[in-house]
């Protein structure tokens, strides 16, 4: 039997070509730990460890660093095979299954960190149907289904460790199958070489034949390499030639989406994955660039490789797409490996390239503060200099600022209405309105017997007064006096205690909260000029990080 569509409507896709400041994606590649830079697939477990299957080996990713697993023809308990398509974590017991294209089908035992195999002629229960696995999918009755190469598809009983294949399955339209998918009303959709095929579950019961879709008005057949259901019930068809398809199971509406018709359309027809992210927007992936789809306004979007743009994706042939559990996208690429696109990450611009010309030294991108000044001007503290720049002339390589302290790391700066305070290894400085920094070192160290020369922090409190912290201690300057003095805590002996300070605020009451190095916190009362600690620090070893801010 054979379905008829209600209504088939042809659509050529324009598209414009759109480098959306957005859109910034970051690389994982084999200099990362990547074992291999095709990347057929893409998951998180409930545990949280992304992994990825490539051409040569399974990558598991703690955020970090990367752990590959590769097949060891002496080890029984290494991965069966190199070459890995798909990697699925049942929701019924978290069992993880990984499926290779040269090595059968694996079980992951997370505790031992080790797999067990199944191959054609393992022995090892009702021996798999092929070694060629292209897709997993648990079902609600517990069945772990399996799309193949050469041996269709089947599925997997736990009780006995056998795999079962329904009749059909033994015919040759569907020997070769690249995906599985699942509706709501339980029909099992499957895609493949030959074409969209609907299991229904009275079909299933009664093991009846799958019914074929036609997606084409002269029924030819269509390789289908992806299927993905959207949030309104919509099937998304990929094919190997034939673009992109759009059908509404109930309705039987149909859109097709070629690439390939028009002059100002992608050039590619194969679509290999399709993701819809939690904010509702399809990822589409071709073998030549990636679709962003707004469902709403009917609208795509292409982001393809830029040779001058470091932060566009690396690799315009797209394998496979996933979204992790903080709403991070996945790309997984033919030779570019892994691309990042973190949705909050990209809205905020990037701006580096701050040398000088002819001067490419990287430490001008160390950035160690950044404030502003009343004439719509940045100044940017880094390892060799300060920069300026005005707001209006701002731009990803600001061309148009200008540099001071050449050569000199620059720390905490800090506008005030006498002015801008810039703390350098060279002495603690002072610009008022345009004029020349002025040394203000000399004057600290002759009314307080301290050589201070950078702040890590700064804060002006209701008196105008300017508080700073670095190594040294808690100092004031005092505009109206022109003066300055250093604070520090008390030791047991009445000796000063140097706390290195990183960290100022002024909570209500006036007192004034001590972020330090050493992982100690202290508050400060202005008026009985007494410190309080609050947090008295670690020595454990065991604490990486203890710095407060």
């Amino acid at each position: 039997m054979k379905i008829k569509f209600k209504t088939y409507l042809l659509f050529s896709l324009f598209w414009v070509f759109i480098t959306s400041a957005e859109t910034k994606f970051s690389h994982l590649t084999i200099e990362d730990g990547l074992s291999q830079s095709s990347v057929k697939c893409i998951f998180q477990d409930s545990k949280g460890f992304l992994w990825f299957g490539t051409a040569d080996g399974l990558n598991k990713y703690d955020g970090y660093q990367f752990s590959t697993f590769n097949n060891n023809p002496n080890d029984p308990h290494s991965i069966s095979g190199n070459d890995v398509s798909c990697v699925y974590e049942n929701p019924n017991d978290s069992v993880l299954w990984v499926g290779t294209q040269d090595g059968g089908l694996n079980v992951f035992d997370r505790k031992l960190n080790k797999f067990v195999s199944f191959k054609v002629g393992s022995g090892i229960g009702k021996s798999i149907l092929s070694n060629n696995i292209r897709h997993l999918l648990v079902t609600d009755d517990q069945k772990l289904w399996i799309a193949s190469y050469g041996g269709g598809i089947f599925y997997f009983s736990k009780s006995d460790s056998t795999f079962v294949q329904p009749d059909f399955s033994k015919q040759a339209r569907f020997r070769d199958v690249n995906c599985i998918e699942r509706d709501d009303s339980g029909n099992l959709w499957i895609g493949a070489t030959t074409g969209l095929y609907k299991w229904s579950p009275e079909d299933q019961e009664n093991n009846v034949t799958p019914t074929k879709i036609d997606l084409l008005s002269n029924k030819n057949s269509i390789n289908i390499r992806v299927l993905k259901f959207d949030f309104k019930g919509n099937l998304w068809v990929g094919t190997q030639n034939n673009g992109l398809f759009k059908y509404q199971p109930i309705s039987f509406k149909l859109k097709n989406y070629t690439f390939s018709t028009l002059s100002n359309s992608i050039s590619s027809n194969t679509v290999r994955t399709i993701l819809q992210a939690r904010d509702g927007i399809i990822w589409i992936g071709t073998m030549d660039g990636l679709f962003k789809y707004q469902p709403e306004a009917n609208t795509f979007e292409v982001l393809k490789s830029e040779r001058n743009n470091p932060e566009s994706l690396n690799n315009n042939v797209i394998y496979s797409l996933f979204e992790d559990y903080s709403g991070i996208i996945w790309v997984g690429t033919y030779l570019g490996g892994i691309n990042k696109l973190d949705p909050i990450q990209s809205r905020f611009p990037k701006f580096n390239n701050f040398s000088p010309p002819g001067d490419n030294q990287d430490s001008y991108n160390i950035v160690r503060s950044i404030c502003t000044d009343n004439k719509e001007t940045i100044w940017i503290g880094t390892s060799k200099g300060l920069i300026e720049v005005n707001q209006n002339n701002i731009n990803s390589t600001l061309k148009q600022s200008k540099l001071y302290f050449n050569n000199v790391e620059v720390g905490g700066l800090l506008f005030t209405d006498q002015g801008l305070f810039a703390g350098t290894d060279k002495g603690l400085f002072l610009r008022k309105g345009q004029g020349q920094f002025i040394n203000l070192s000399p004057r600290i160290l002759q009314q307080t017997g301290f050589n201070i020369q950078r702040f890590s922090s700064a804060i002006i409190d209701d008196n105008k007064n300017i508080w700073f912290t670095n190594p040294t201690g808690l100092f004031k300057y005092n505009p109206e006096q022109d003066e300055f003095r250093v604070y520090n805590p008390k030791g047991p002996d009445g000796e000063e205690i140097q706390h290195h300070g990183i960290g100022l605020f002024e909570d209500f009451s006036g007192k004034i909260w001590i972020g330090t190095f050493n992982g100690r916190l202290y508050t400060f009362d202005k008026h009985t000029e007494e410190f309080e600690l609050i947090i008295p620090g670690s020595n454990n070893n065991l604490i990486s990080f203890n710095k407060i801010f």
